[in-house]
């Protein structure tokens, strides 16, 4: 499968083809992959972190995709593996980049999959954990800054929906 998408790595498939539509299913199909432990394994043998890291530099159909496949691959007590790849992979840059510019709701969802990854499987003192924690920090904090604001408008639409369930059930 990592070799099918290889070919899609800079190239995009045709809007509205059989070809975009393969491209997609072979994107699913990666997914469910992952999802097992032995797939993640399998994942990172087959160097399938840099692949996705490659197509998110430089794809544009793949780019989101890509980040969602990278996601799921970390998700789980067996993604310890695929987190520390991800590190050594310069993934960090790629990631953290990404965040820092403007994206979609999806797409700031599985960014925060991947932080929440990272942080709950490297393991305490590896050199991994140090550098996802410095990249928090560097730049007086803006990232931070930034989940803090995520953070902020995420509290503020749920107390608007927490007030309309009040307000129904009442």
């Amino acid at each position: 499968l990592l070799q099918i998408l290889a070919a899609y790595r800079k190239r995009d498939p045709l809007k509205g083809t059989e070809e975009e539509e393969f491209v997609e299913n072979v994107f699913d199909s990666l997914i469910c992959v992952v999802d097992e432990s032995e797939g993640k394994q399998k994942f990172v043998e087959a160097e399938g972190v840099e692949l996705c890291l490659i197509m998110i530099k430089e794809g544009k159909m793949s780019k989101s995709r890509a980040l969602r496949l990278i996601d799921h691959a970390l998700n789980g007590q067996s993604g310890a593996e695929v987190c520390e790849r991800l590190v050594e992979a310069a993934g960090l840059k790629v990631v953290f980049g990404m965040f820092m510019k403007k994206q979609d709701g999806q797409t700031t969802e599985h960014l925060l999959g991947i932080f929440s990854s990272l942080l709950r499987l490297l393991s305490a003192n590896s050199s991994g954990r140090i550098r996802t924690l410095a990249k928090f920090v560097e730049k007086d904090y803006e990232k931070l800054g930034k989940l803090v604001k995520l953070r902020r408008d995420y509290a503020t639409r749920m107390a608007v929906v927490d007030k309309e369930i009040r307000n129904e059930q009442a």
